[in-house]
Parts: structure tokens; C-alpha cells; sequence
């Protein structure tokens, strides 16, 4: 049997050309297409699946962490969700830390999907759904095209300037550029998570978002026979009074790049959510208890982390670092979830044990330079991919702080897609620029 097959040479038709290609549709894609929209930029869209919002609508994260101080595109956001009764506020209780979780909230998923197309909509961003970007064609260290694959086949995009939301860091891989993933000495990932919608919860039941809360949904599972994997699972309050997003599963060693492992992992998910909601129906108060939904696909908390002009690092957080091209603040501290299943019934053990590995940080600013690829000229990034070692990640890779990345990012291609130059260049030329649009935009840094 031969272990290689070699296909043969083609042509692609170049079947879009545009300023700015956006890869990927989640909270920073769509807010980096918008963004550099609506500076007059033609751009193009490329989305795996029929939505747009990724995490947020195809995997039913929810909720949105680190909203305080963000204003831009998640107020717009936030006011057309009110508009379709798809929001409400969910403030975070205070944890101990510098977090700030007042402005935090929910959404409904469904809605949320109605109100991105409808922004993009007004910005003439053009879709392409159900498109994957399978290769790059790089000269000079500068993208001229990509490659995607859709239901009409495989086709090339060419543009000036490129932007990778993948999460994964697809695009920056197949450009060339140089990444890190995991934990610095194991190579050990943080754990997937398959969100779920779940009905007929009991009425009195408030959102477990703190330690107490999460340690005695556990043990309620546990009484009714499931031992959970995640030993803090999560319940949140939706804006349907009935409904509830759940997080109850921890899924170990889940590459990014395994398409196997992410199949088998969605597989087990699913079953552990769905065993765990029928154990949970023995309590009189669970009795009514179901699966509404679970999502499209499993939650990846790493990927690939592309190596920027600048890698945020674990010291920025503990220092509170400024930076003169600030985009915007992060309050999360280090969020690093169990990365095998010793490390999680260790955890689980402690009663109070944090997942901040402890290590004490202060509010710090995500500088312009993280989302700028130190190895293709006309590359960015924008959220969980963007430059930052492994706990650093851990801090600003939720969507809260993806939507300022891409809104920054998105701004950045289109004035150097205008100017006919490299972000970095952009950067250089325009000095603090990048922070007083972001500072015009109602973003406290």
C-alpha cells in the first residue's frame, strides 16, 4: 500500500480580489471585516461554517467575559442584540481578583447570528460561507493569494492585506509563519469544551460563576451518578427565562490539528452532556431537565499562537504593562483549566483552588504589535491566535478582548491597504495612531 499519493498540478481561478481578506467569522473576524469596512475597504469574509460568529453562535459559548472598559463594535453589538430580546446583562461576581466583570452578559445564539449578517450587511462585507482556506501563496514574505474550498470547489482570493481569525492560526501556518502552541516545557494544551442548551432547570437556580457555586453543581451531578470531567462546571442564565447554557465537560490533549482527536473528543463530549442531563433528572427539582442544543463543534481553547513583533508575556500581566500602540485593556487574569486529567482531580481536591496558576496580575493593554506577523509582511492576527506565551493565552484569548483585536486589526490592513504598505510600516509612520482610534471609539485604556 502506498503511504503518499502526489496530485496533479491545476489551475485556480482567482474568483475574488479585495483589499483586505478576513479568515474566519468568529467575534474577531466579523469585528475586523466590519472595521475595516466601514473605512471605505473592500473586503471578503471567508467563513467554514453557515454563520457568522464562530464560537459565539456555532459553539454557544454564551457568554461574553472581560466587557468592562470595551466599547466600539460590542456596544453595537450589545444595542442590537436589546433590540431582538437577545441580551442580557450577567454581571460576573467579584472572584478576589483585579477582574472587573460588571459589564459581562448573555446572549441568545440565535439572535446573535440575525445581527452580525445584518451588520455586515450594512458595511457591504462580502460572505463566503462554508469556505475553508486550505494554502497561501506567498512572495517576497507577502500573501498575493489564498486558497479556499467551498461547495463551488477550489479557488484563489487575492488581496493586499491579510488577516488571520482562525483561532487556530490556519492562514499564519499555511503562509510560513512561525508559531508556538501549548505549554513551554510539556506542550500540553488546555482542555475542549462542548457548550450545551439546556431547559426545565429549577427556577430558583442562579449562574455558577463562582468557586462555592461550581463546587456544589459538581457535587450535585456526582449524587446523581456523574462524575463530571469538568470539576467547576458552569451554568449561566440565558435571555430566554428558560434556558441555560451549561459547560460541564473537559475534554485532554486535543491538538488543533488532529482532526481525528477533535472528532473522537466531540464524540465523548456529547455523551458525557447528554448521560449528565438524564442522571441529573433523579432530583425532583432537575425532573423536567433536557437538551436543547449542544454545538456545532467542540470549544478549542489553543491553537497555534503566531509569533507577532511583539509576544505578550506572562511579566506584562504581572506588571500591568502599557504600550504606545494600546488597542485595549484586559482585566481576566490568567485562566489556565486543568491541562490532563491528573492535574483536574487535583484541582478538584483543593476546594478552593484557582485556575490562575498562581500568579497575581494586574490590568495590562494588548499593544498593535501582537497582531502583526514577525514573518509575512502583510499578515495579522486577531484573537485567541494573536502573540502570547502560554499563560498570557490563558488571559486574553476570551471574546471580550477578541472583538477590540479585530477591530484594531481590521483598521490597521485597511489604512495600510490604502497606503500601499505593511502594517508595521503603518505602525511606524503613524505613531500612536492606532490608540486614539481606539480611544475615539469609547475603548478605556
Amino acid at each position: 500500500m502506498l503511504n503518499k499519493i502526489k496530485e496533479s498540478e491545476h489551475e485556480l481561478p482567482v474568483t475574488l480580489e479585495c483589499d483586505v481578506v478576513v479568515a474566519g467569522g468568529g467575534p474577531a473576524g466579523f469585528s475586523a471585516a466590519l472595521s475595516a469596512a466601514r473605512t471605505g475597504t473592500s473586503v471578503v469574509l471567508i467563513e467554514l461554517g453557515g454563520a457568522l460568529g464562530g464560537v459565539w453562535t456555532q459553539g454557544l459559548l454564551s457568554y461574553i467575559l472581560d466587557a468592562h472598559g470595551k466599547s466600539g463594535i460590542l456596544d453595537e453589538i450589545v444595542a442590537e442584540l436589546k433590540n431582538v430580546d437577545g441580551y442580557l446583562h450577567t454581571p460576573h461576581p467579584p472572584n478576589g481578583s483585579s477582574y472587573i466583570g460588571d459589564s459581562d452578559w448573555t446572549y441568545d445564539s440565535e439572535a446573535m447570528k440575525y445581527v452580525l449578517e445584518k451588520l455586515a450587511k450594512s458595511a457591504n462585507i462580502h460572505i463566503e460561507y462554508h469556505s475553508r482556506v486550505v494554502n497561501a501563496f506567498v512572495k517576497d514574505k507577502s500573501i498575493t493569494h489564498i486558497v479556499i474550498e467551498n461547495n463551488s470547489g477550489r479557488s484563489a482570493v487575492a488581496a493586499k492585506q491579510f488577516i488571520d481569525a482562525t483561532g487556530n492560526g490556519d492562514l499564519g501556518f499555511f503562509a510560513g509563519a512561525s508559531y508556538e502552541v501549548g505549554h513551554p516545557q510539556s506542550g500540553e494544551v488546555q482542555p475542549a469544551t462542548l457548550v450545551a442548551i439546556i431547559s426545565g432547570f429549577p427556577q430558583e437556580q442562579q449562574n455558577t460563576l463562582q468557586g462555592e457555586m461550581k463546587i456544589a453543581m459538581h457535587q450535585k451531578f456526582a449524587k446523581c451518578g456523574s462524575e463530571l470531567s469538568y470539576r467547576r462546571p458552569v451554568l449561566v442564565r440565558l435571555p430566554h427565562p428558560n434556558l441555560a447554557a451549561v459547560f460541564l465537560n473537559h475534554q485532554y490533549s486535543v491538538s488543533h490539528d488532529d482532526n481525528s482527536g477533535i472528532t473522537q473528543a466531540t464524540i465523548e463530549a456529547r455523551e458525557e452532556v447528554f448521560n449528565a442531563i438524564a442522571n441529573i433528572r433523579k432530583d425532583p427539582e432537575w425532573s423536567e431537565a433536557r437538551v436543547i442544543q449542544t454545538a456545532n463543534f467542540i470549544g478549542l481553547r489553543e491553537g497555534r499562537r503566531l509569533n507577532g513583533l511583539y509576544k505578550l508575556s506572562v511579566t506584562d500581566l504581572q506588571d500591568g504593562a502599557t504600550f504606545d500602540d494600546a488597542i485595549c485593556l484586559v482585566h481576566l487574569p490568567v485562566d489556565l483549566h486543568s491541562v490532563n486529567k491528573t492535574a483536574e482531580k487535583a484541582a478538584g481536591e483543593v476546594e478552593k483552588t484557582s485556575y490562575n496558576a498562581g500568579l497575581t496580575t494586574k490590568p495590562y493593554q494588548i499593544p498593535a504589535r501582537s497582531l502583526i506577523s514577525a514573518d509575512v509582511d502583510n499578515l495579522m492576527m486577531a484573537g485567541r491566535c494573536v502573540s502570547g506565551d502560554f499563560y498570557a493565552h490563558a488571559s486574553y484569548r476570551v471574546t471580550g478582548n477578541a472583538v477590540p483585536m479585530g477591530e484594531a486589526a481590521g483598521f490597521i490592513a485597511a489604512k495600510s491597504a490604502a497606503e500601499n504598505i505593511s502594517p508595521k510600516d503603518y505602525l511606524e509612520r503613524n505613531p500612536g495612531a492606532i490608540t486614539a482610534e481606539m480611544t475615539g471609539r469609547g475603548y478605556l485604556l
